[in-house]
């Protein structure tokens, strides 16, 4: 939670490895910005809810909080929202639980910081959402990325790229999420839902894989100034047999590096294009 944002994080835990389901974040307008902090933290559980309501109707979901939520929502004096969301909540089965070292704390912080701050701005309509599906995949020799946008209106659009150049399958997972936030904002898309299977990409992005290599800071960086350019943005872990479009485009355009006149190519990682364009701005 963060004064102009609210973010939910969606885990399940298995042999005490935390596998990520859905990551969301809604930023608020002035009037709710204006809440106070618990009910800023019943909305995003509202919120969550609503976006995730087929996991809540067939789970205990088990909200993890360092506030006392369960005692604001259920005093008898309560009235107003709180009371309204304590009623459209009791439907489910929730346990609330003193949060401890949970990790993936860490990426709901991550999105409600890099959420932007949209004052007298709209919610961004549901029905207005941009899906984006990305894939990424790499050989000895080369990679391939696949990006598949559907808008509101459900057109799809399709981009492959073939990186020709080694890379290692996490970087290629990097590029595939970054083009495809890239080609988001092209579109002029202010809210999007990215899937796409990028488990540890994603762990690594908002800080529940730690990050060592410094190329792998540097996609950080670049994935962070992108993210805050949109108004609302999503990630959902999907497995790959949901998402083969992504995956065949990928998979295509790297099965040998071999490209066409009409295939786009990428020379370089993109990460390093921007010092490259710097050196030669220095030269001239």
């Amino acid at each position: 939670m963060s004064p102009h944002a609210v973010s939910s994080a969606l885990i399940i835990e298995e042999r005490k490895i935390q596998k990520h389901v859905y990551y969301t974040s809604r930023a608020l307008r002035k009037a709710k910005g204006r809440y106070p902090m618990m009910e800023k933290l019943a909305f995003a559980l509202v919120i969550s809810s609503s976006k995730l309501r087929h996991y809540f109707q067939a789970h205990v979901i088990n909200i993890l909080t360092n506030h006392p939520l369960k005692k604001a929502m259920n005093k008898l004096e309560v009235t107003g929202r709180l009371i309204q969301w304590a009623i459209e909540l009791s439907e489910f089965d929730i346990k609330y639980q003193l949060r401890s070292a949970i990790k993936a704390q860490t990426l709901a912080d991550f999105i409600a910081e890099f959420t932007l701050n949209h004052g007298e701005l709209d919610e961004v309509d549901e029905a207005k959402k941009w899906v984006v599906y990305v894939d990424g995949s790499s050989t000895q020799y080369a990679g391939g990325i696949g990006v598949v946008l559907k808008s509101p209106e459900r057109d799809k659009l399709k981009y492959a790229t073939c990186l020709q150049y080694q890379t290692t399958n996490n970087e290629v997972k990097y590029e595939a999420l970054l083009k495809g936030l890239e080609l988001a904002k092209s579109l002029r898309a202010e809210s999007i839902v990215v899937q796409g299977d990028f488990q540890l990409a994603m762990g690594q992005v908002y800080g529940t894989c730690e990050i060592k290599e410094e190329r792998m800071k540097k996609y950080l960086s670049k994935m962070k100034r992108l993210l805050k350019k949109f108004k609302e943005a999503s990630f959902l872990q999907v497995p790959r047999e949901e998402n083969m479009e992504a995956n065949a485009l990928a998979k295509t355009i790297s099965a040998d590096g071999s490209v066409d006149e009409y295939d786009k190519v990428q020379y370089m990682p993109s990460i390093d294009l921007l010092e490259v364009q710097q050196i030669e701005e220095r030269e001239n």
